[in-house]
């Protein structure tokens, strides 16, 4: 469950929906977007408490709207998360806009097996970190 908070929702408004889940033994996750607040429930709510909550949210001052969200994976998914997830390790971006792509066995065995993978990666053009070559 997703409880959008209207622009112009102040702190105690906010506060007092995050109480209304918690008093529920239910969690409650805080998502600040670009011009407002949004709070989500990221846990399996029981059946029969899933409209009562329903309900009471709804009429919480500062409640834009309260939408049910039945997907699994609702951390990674875009009703949390509405931004893209980047990640930088060594001055490389991953999940942004370009591609990367990693290569090398599935396991290592020995140096020499890692070196002959490194070196065939080399050999067909992969590049290493920072743009430059194993």
């Amino acid at each position: 469950m997703i409880v959008v908070m209207t622009v112009s929702a102040v702190e105690e408004e906010i506060r007092r929906v995050l109480s209304c889940i918690e008093a529920r033994g239910l969690s409650a996750l805080r998502m600040p977007g670009g011009d407002r607040v949004a709070v989500g429930i990221p846990s399996a709510i029981p059946p029969d408490l899933r409209e009562p909550l329903y309900q009471a949210l709804s009429v919480l001052p500062g409640v834009e709207h309260v939408a049910h969200v039945s997907r699994p994976y609702k951390l990674a998914s875009r009703e949390f998360h509405r931004s893209d997830t980047t990640i930088e390790i060594k001055g490389v971006c991953f999940g942004g806009q370009q591609i990367q792509i990693i290569t090398g066995p599935c396991s290592v065995e020995s140096t020499d097996q890692m070196e002959a993978a490194a070196e065939a990666a080399r050999e067909a053009g992969a590049t290493g970190l920072r743009g430059g070559a194993f």
